[in-house]
């Protein structure tokens, strides 16, 4: 039997009023946040008491991009959005979670020491050593693999450890341009015969929420500005981050904007999460969340939209590729969130 489409337009309408922080906003959230699935979405009885009972559950939305994934996920839960926050700019907190292998939060000026904890992994070393332009393993700039050619001596009994210094020096140098400049700092990937410029790929996902400019004109503003245009109380951070990811392990580094706000029921936290550097899979990644919290009852509901342009054919994915995409974004999602959950519930 074939399903019905999860309606991606209405999926996102909720959220957008979440980002316009409406008087009602946190109210509707914890009152009935499967809305923000409609009919459409062929949700079960079943699926919907299991939600009430703290089941994270996740919806992969369709996209007239074939070469787009957009999911969709939410889940209710028992923490603060204090603890959310501290959970959220803790990044080290996640080394437990079954998926990082990694991971690092930079300083307010990014640095060689923020990347301590990060190694080459063998195949990695490989893949620099071997880049070239259209003819690489990894999502790197000619720029990039012209240094690793020209500053390593790859016949050098000390070889690892000059990449693995180079590699560091890289990204932190990267890291902090964007801080410094933004979108205007991002990289272009040359690892294959279609360029990807890392600031047009995030570009195209900000403007593909729908609704965003309407409901929430200043993160949009911010979103597509930054550092320029930063809205009131907003506070930002690098992180770097390695994970399993089907095949191979993927190294990103992203950029988190939160933004603290009120609704009658409790406080609302909203978390912008772009990704502005990865080794494998992606073209771009922007992921939004809303939490809210109730005070009285001492419950919460968090709600995630996240778009994702994958390093794929210009037809993008086939339909046997594109249903394992769905499976491993899933269920990568509902680890995540589990996991969140775990560390925000624990004692």
């Amino acid at each position: 039997m074939i399903k019905r489409r999860v309606p991606e337009r209405r999926s996102f309408g909720l959220l957008f009023v979440l980002l316009a922080a409406q008087a009602d906003a946190g109210d509707v959230l914890l009152r009935a946040p499967l809305e923000i699935f409609g009919p459409e979405a062929g949700l079960s009885a079943g699926e919907r008491s299991a939600f009430e009972r703290g089941r994270v559950l996740v919806k992969i939305l369709d996209s007239d991009d074939r070469s787009e994934v957009v999911a969709l996920a939410t889940m209710r839960l028992h923490a603060s959005a204090a603890r959310f926050v501290a959970g959220i700019e803790q990044v080290e907190a996640r080394r437990g979670d079954d998926e990082v292998l990694a991971i690092g939060r930079f300083g307010t000026l990014p640095s060689v020491g923020d990347l301590s904890g990060l190694g080459l992994e063998r195949r990695e070393l490989e893949s620099l050593r071997k880049c070239r332009p259209r003819d690489c393993d990894l999502r790197l700039s000619s720029e990039w693999m012209a240094r690793f050619r020209g500053d390593v001596d790859w016949a050098a009994a000390d070889h690892a450890a000059r990449a693995a210094s180079l590699w560091r020096a890289t990204l932190a140098a990267y890291a902090a341009d964007y801080a410094a400049r933004g979108s205007a700092a991002l990289t272009e990937y040359h690892d294959n015969p279609q360029p990807v410029r890392v600031a047009d790929s995030l570009r195209r996902l900000v403007e593909r929420f729908d609704g965003l400019k309407e409901a929430a004109p200043e993160l949009e503003r911010y979103l597509l500005e930054f550092p320029a245009e930063r809205p009131d109380s907003a506070r930002d951070f690098l992180y770097w981050l390695r994970e399993k990811f089907w095949m191979k392990s993927v190294l990103s580094l992203n950029h988190v904007t939160l933004l603290e706000r009120s609704s009658p029921r409790g406080p609302l936290v909203l978390v912008a999460t772009r990704q502005i550097y990865a080794n494998h899979y992606f073209d771009s990644h922007l992921g939004l969340t809303a939490f809210v919290e109730d005070v009285e009852s001492g419950t919460s509901v968090l709600i995630s939209l996240s778009r994702s342009r994958a390093d794929v054919r210009p037809s993008g994915f086939t339909w046997i590729e594109r249903a394992l995409v769905r499976r491993l974004v899933r269920g990568r999602l509902e680890s995540q969130l589990q996991a969140l959950r775990r560390r925000l519930e624990a004692p």
